[in-house]
């Protein structure tokens, strides 16, 4: 129930929820963009899976593991808000963005308490993740370069 008010309050406030936002849309790589909520979407469906037909599949440490979940859960919104209402970004703030992300699918998996969903995140999510935060860091690189020519051009 966190997880979907918080989902609605990031829509409401037109935060892009798989990118950090600073650049425009079409600088995003669509291909990664697209994989990542095929990911997340799918994550899911295997975890309502987990929850209703696949009970062997489940972590057997009931409440302790969706305790850690829902933490992990609580931490991701804090760091992300905290995230979105910096004024200027740098690579540390894509990095955090990028954690609270990690941080969202990881509490995912711990929420639903299913261990395939625990290996799905470790080797599909969290290298797409990643990449997303690397494609990042090569925008904000450019988008600082063309800054600089513009300055320079302008002094000139």
């Amino acid at each position: 129930m966190v997880l979907v008010i918080w989902l609605c309050l990031e829509y409401y406030e037109r935060h892009v929820f798989f990118q950090s936002g600073f650049a425009p849309l079409v600088l995003y790589n669509w291909l990664l963009r697209s994989a990542f909520a095929l990911f997340f979407y799918s994550s899911f469906i295997i975890g309502i899976s987990t929850t209703v037909w696949w009970h062997k599949n489940q972590i057997p440490l009931y409440p302790i593991v969706h305790a850690i979940g829902f933490i992990m859960l609580v931490a991701s919104i804090v760091l992300r808000r905290r995230t979105t209402s910096a004024k200027t970004l740098t690579k540390k703030g894509i990095a955090q963005f990028y954690m609270s992300v990690i941080l969202l699918i990881s509490s995912l998996a711990l929420g639903y308490g299913s261990v395939f969903l625990v290996f799905y995140v470790v080797i599909i999510g969290c290298p797409l993740a990643l990449l997303l935060r690397n494609h990042e860091y090569k925008l904000l690189s450019a988008i600082e370069a063309c800054v600089m020519m513009c300055g320079i051009v302008r002094s000139v």
